[in-house]
């Protein structure tokens, strides 16, 4: 285990950035490794034999190696791909960027040159370049532990791994900005992993339409014989009853929804619709081309349904769906128009990302 305290101090000492990765990593024997892999939980799995006729120089660039393919979670990444190229098309991604560090890469290291690939891509791009014929003879340095007959000895939570790795994204970011002597390779992916994770459009409109039905209806119930009370009582007395809301759905048919957002947006309608007891459609210009109440979502895309093409006034919108007693209204739009007054009911505005106005209320839900 000598060998491995050296290579970690000589790894650490080089790259400083990767040292809470490589103060991770828990060594753990075997002999079923040429030298080194690692386990999706930070074990790493090292051939004593091996090992001990390896120049502490190599061991380092191995350990760093190691500690990489953590950082980039080459083992979530690789999903239904064939193991074996990808843990290649993964290897030579990580050496390449360790050699862009400043470490000297071993006689039997992967790189692209091997390959006559190109420089500083990702694995997912040299998995596309290298041919399975090409890597069959090499050593997979990515184990699942159990499943390769090497027994996980750590016990260890993903949540304990994604803070390991989240911890060194930071250092690794910190330390360019104080020395800046980080390849620029390296901050670009770390950039990425510190990004916080982009939440579905379709996951943030439903829970706004949640929220407002819920400030809608909140102190809104009524008592009816059609729901019996459970109490015991000598009286048969009416039951609580909630009340059930109205959504209306306004398409400003002159904004630069295509008909398959359109689709994607009703289709997340529907999903919701059955929280409401009604729901009213409407389709506008300058003015109201059509109104009416959907019992069938399918009927909104019939001929004729959908007119329009003119400018962009929305007020006379919200007015009709007022006079249906809507609770809250969902508009499908550009948001490059006339509002009008402000309505009494809460808007949820969807847009396309690329480009829309800025509505004077309501919340905003950016389609991707």
């Amino acid at each position: 285990m000598d060998y491995l305290v050296k290579a970690r101090s000589y790894a650490v000492k080089r790259l400083p950035y990767l040292s809470h990765l490589l103060y991770f990593l828990r060594p753990v024997e075997t002999d079923k490794v040429p030298v080194m892999a690692v386990s999706p939980m930070g074990t790493l799995y090292h051939n004593p034999k091996n090992c001990s006729q390896r120049s502490t120089e190599d061991l380092a660039f191995i350990m760093a190696h190691e500690a990489m393919h953590i950082l980039q979670d080459a083992h979530g990444r690789r999903q239904n791909r064939n193991p074996q190229t990808w843990n290649i098309a993964s290897d030579i991604a990580v050496n390449d960027l360790l050699e862009n560090c400043g470490l000297t890469l071993p006689e039997d290291g992967l790189s692209p040159r091997r390959f006559k690939l190109p420089r500083f891509k990702s694995a997912e791009h040299y998995y596309k370049k290298v041919m399975v014929d090409q890597v069959k003879n090499f050593f997979s340095d990515l184990v699942d532990g159990p499943a390769d007959g090497m027994e996980e000895e750590i016990e260890r939570t993903v949540e304990e791994v994604d803070m390991a790795r989240n911890s060194c994204a930071q250092d690794i970011k910190k330390y360019s900005e104080q020395y800046g002597r980080v390849p620029s390779n390296l901050i670009r992916e770390v950039e990425e992993l510190c990004a916080p994770p982009k939440k579905c459009w379709k996951t943030i409109f439903r829970r706004k339409i949640k929220t407002c039905l819920m400030q809608a209806t909140s102190g809104k119930y009524d008592y009816s014989y059609n729901r019996i009370s459970r109490r015991d009582s000598d009286i048969i007395l009416p039951g609580l009853i909630g009340y059930k809301a109205k959504l209306g759905i306004l398409l400003d048919t002159s904004g630069s929804m295509s008909k398959e957002l359109l689709s994607e947006c009703m289709a997340q309608a529907k999903h919701v619709s059955k929280l409401f007891d009604e729901v009213w459609f409407l389709s506008i210009d300058t003015e109201v081309q059509t109104c009416f109440k959907v019992k069938n979502f399918r009927d909104v895309f019939k001929e004729g349904k959908i007119k329009g093409g003119g400018g962009t006034t929305l007020g006379p919108g919200f007015t009709e769906l007022s006079k249906k007693n809507i609770d809250i209204c969902l508009a499908i739009s550009d948001c490059w128009a006339d509002f009008g007054n402000k309505p009494k009911f809460p808007v949820i505005w969807v847009c396309r990302k690329e480009a829309h106005g800025e509505p004077p209320w309501g919340d905003v839900v950016e389609i991707e």
